[in-house]
């Protein structure tokens, strides 16, 4: 199914039914195509019958991706449940209760992976693996240039928080877990790429062209990636002598 994911299958369905109007990652192929090394990541995790936590679900696309590769999962956001995964038999949503921000109602060991794709940037705070996606970069040049055009009076949003890895690794001195994996992607602003003519942000030859530039410019470039990826995955206990 991930080889389907980079050919284009899986945004072929989304097309088919309507979807991409609901969520705004999908508003082109082009925008869809900023997951496909979230989605390869992921994949190399994924093991039959697991039990995925995704947490900060929000639209639920995260989700309908797991749904797709066959993983249960579940979705965990303040929000109502999204619209999107309304009768999937593979998901279940719990609503948390803002006022209790940190803890989450589950038990330990409940999930066989917990999945993060841009949220962590908005906590501030910190069984199975921890994969977190879409995590601001401090020295992205596009967080950078926008924060510099928002002095200027321009109408731009901008993450508050940036995250190099010492700084994520400060967020994990309290916690039992360790990084398994840590890497930089995304080069080129991808939701602005909808803006493009569909030729581009839309066909399968033209998204190609676009990510064969994304990937050069990750190997060039990449202290200037917008975001950061982790696997994060818990410390071994200490064994007693």
């Amino acid at each position: 199914m991930l080889s389907a994911v980079r050919d284009g299958a899986l945004y072929d369905e989304i097309r088919r039914a309507g979807l991409q109007h609901h969520v705004w990652q999908w508003q082109s192929f082009a925008a869809f195509s900023q997951y496909r090394r979230v989605y390869e990541a992921t994949g190399r995790y994924l093991r039959p019958g697991a039990v995925a936590l995704d947490w900060g679900c929000g639209n639920g696309h995260f989700s309908y991706f797991l749904a797709r590769q066959g993983v249960r999962s579940v979705g965990y956001s303040f929000e109502a449940p999204p619209p999107l995964m309304a009768g999937e038999a593979l998901f279940e949503h719990r609503r948390g209760d803002p006022r209790e921000p940190v803890k989450l109602p589950f038990d330990s060991d409940s999930f066989d992976m917990v999945l993060s794709v841009g949220v962590l940037e908005h906590v501030h705070e910190a069984g199975g693996h921890f994969l977190c996606f879409h995590l601001p970069n401090r020295y992205a040049w596009g967080e950078n240039l926008r924060r510099v055009l928002k002095r200027l009076g321009a109408a731009e949003e901008f993450h508050p928080v940036l995250y190099t890895s010492r700084s994520f690794g400060d967020l994990l001195q309290a916690t039992t877990l360790e990084v398994v994996e840590a890497w930089r992607y995304s080069w080129l602003p991808r939701n602005h790429l909808s803006r493009l003519p569909a030729i581009m942000s839309q066909s399968p030859a033209g998204v190609a062209i676009i990510n064969s530039i994304d990937a050069g410019l990750e190997r060039v470039l990449a202290p200037f990636c917008q975001n950061w990826a982790f696997v994060l995955v818990k410390r071994p206990a200490a064994t007693e002598r």
